[in-house]
């Protein structure tokens, strides 16, 4: 499928905004300036969807326009008292070309109220005239309590975006936000996959990400892959995955389907030379992970796992810290009870997801055996952790009870380190979510709790040194462990910095962790890694 032009790419996203904002309270009644504030302090909107546009390309708007934009009446009449904010740049797009009359009607006697600004656009089938994208430099202070109160600038940090969307007497806050700093050379990522992980996690995370471009993205489900083109943009879309790896500008793929099409999808990818981000778990089974291990052996290309904790900024501390200063770990625990109230906690967290009736669905249903899917789904996130912060598990014995639709397992670890290790899990718990570590060693010690990943918040790790007899912890201000995994994968690409990710190598040692699981619980005792096959 063709790249679409901005015209109707702008036309869809307008169409997108009004189906997800309309009947919220980010309705304004009125084009009222103060409104506008109001929304977005009481909103706290931070999505941000914007067209660029250069002070040279004003010299294209309408003299009024120009003006406007250039002049210091509108920054004092309508933002001084309310925003205090340096005005600098200002931009019109029409998502049909035609006359567009942008002459500013004056000020109301009793508000700050521009009049209605915009007339005689058409936008074709879409029921939006325009969209006012208002960028305001971080030189001045920014909206209350959205960001920094200093006048002065806020190092690393670009320029607050206010759009507007407009018809008639009426209008809608979009975004308000940072505008993100990307880097000059960006990875050019495809998405395979427009489903809820995709949607949830890496479309965000490619937009957002300092050094990633969500260049394209593929589903089969062309209803669902329309949606998710008009709401992020990409340069390209697909509905065949392998036209979308016969494009030369796709660098890497990110492959974000159900867990059965994970290697295969990974395979080809590899085989058409693109680098390769892949869900955890890799697979369903020992002997699938260890082909695909072999295809990526005999290529240079990266291969990485979503195995997302090891970018929480308090487990990359802990890490350290335990290199630095605990050395020998004697003694490893992890536990992660998944709340049964779970799933209400991240609905108020997460957009609704788009489902679509033409989704590519795998023979069996991986919610079918709920053991097997909660040890893959869940499991993977433990194993990885461990294997991260206290090196290889070389055997393990595990239990397993179910009670009352939970299901809790306790498995005893042993590491190839000499350190002993325990794990204990429960989905769903009848309690909140709770996710930790305890670690011992002979620096010093590692304890606290992680968080549900979804919230972008660094976990509450306290790392003790016996060596200064203190204790110390990662501040972890950028907590958003789905872009900050990406952003580590396309630096290893684009730098040759050492990944920091779960290698293909890791993921076959944690299949074969969840394999020794499902074994010792089926069988009864002590399983090696080393000597498991098959299926988990």
């Amino acid at each position: 499928m063709a790249p679409q032009s901005p015209c109707i790419c702008l036309q869809q996203a307008c169409s997108a905004l009004l189906i997800e904002l309309a009947g919220t309270a980010h309705t304004i009644e009125g084009a009222s300036t103060d409104k506008a504030r109001r929304t977005v302090h009481n909103a706290r909107l931070n999505r941000c969807i914007f067209i660029q546009s250069s002070r040279h390309s004003m010299k294209k708007v309408p003299a009024t326009m120009r003006n406007w934009s250039s002049a210091r009446t509108y920054r004092k009449r309508h933002l001084r008292h309310h925003l205090d904010v340096r005005f600098v740049d200002c931009a019109v797009l029409a998502a049909d070309p035609g006359p567009v009359d942008c002459g500013l009607r004056g000020r109301s006697q009793s508000s700050h109220r521009p009049q209605r600004a915009f007339s005689g656009i058409s936008a074709g089938d879409s029921d939006w005239s325009c969209i006012i994208l208002f960028c305001f430099s971080d030189y001045g202070r920014s909206f209350d309590r959205l960001s920094c109160r200093s006048r002065r600038r806020c190092p690393g940090h670009g320029p607050y975006w206010t759009a507007l969307v407009w018809r008639d007497h009426w209008g809608i806050v979009v975004s308000v936000g940072m505008a993100i700093q990307k880097a000059q050379r960006l990875l050019r990522i495809g998405v395979v996959g427009a489903g809820p992980i995709a949607q949830i996690a890496h479309f965000e995370a490619c937009r957002r990400g300092k050094n990633t471009e969500l260049y394209a993205i593929c589903d089969v489900a062309e209803d669902l892959l329309e949606r998710m083109a008009a709401i992020h943009n990409p340069r390209v879309v697909y509905s065949n995955y392998e036209d979308m790896l016969g494009d030369p500008n796709v660098e890497a793929v990110i492959v974000a389907t159900t867990d059965a099409f994970h290697v295969p999808l990974s395979l080809q990818a590899i085989a058409a030379g693109k680098h390769v981000f892949v869900e955890k778990p890799l697979g369903l089974g020992i002997k699938e992970c260890e082909g695909l291990k072999r295809g990526v052996d005999a290529s240079s290309l990266k291969l990485q796992i979503g195995l997302n904790r090891r970018f929480d900024p308090a487990v990359s501390f802990a890490r350290q810290f335990i290199d630095d200063e605990i050395g020998a770990i004697a003694l490893f625990h992890s536990w992660y009870c998944d709340s049964i109230a779970r799933y209400t906690m991240t609905d108020n967290l997460q957009a609704i997801p788009v489902q679509s009736a033409r989704k590519r669905k795998p023979a069996q249903d991986p919610k079918a055996d709920k053991r097997k899917y909660f040890l893959l789904t869940h499991g993977s996130h433990l194993f990885d952790t461990a294997h991260f912060l206290a090196g290889p598990i070389i055997a393990l014995e595990a239990r397993w009870r179910e009670n009352a639709g939970a299901h809790h397992w306790s498995i005893s670890l042993e590491f190839a380190s000499g350190c002993l290790g325990t794990f204990a899990m429960a989905i769903p718990a009848r309690a909140d979510f709770q996710s930790g570590i305890n670690i011992f060693g002979e620096g010093g010690s590692v304890q606290g709790k992680l968080h549900l990943p979804w919230y972008r918040k660094a976990g509450d790790l306290e790392c003790f040194s016996a060596r200064d007899g203190v204790f110390k912890r990662a501040l972890g201000a950028d907590g958003d462990s789905y872009k900050l995994q990406l952003e580590s994968f396309a630096s290893s690409i684009l730098d040759g910095t050492p990944q920091v990710g779960a290698s293909v190598a890791d993921g076959v040692e944690n299949m074969r962790a969840l394999a020794a699981v499902a074994r010792s619980v089926e069988f009864g005792g002590w399983k090696k890694l080393s000597e498991m096959q098959g299926d988990v």
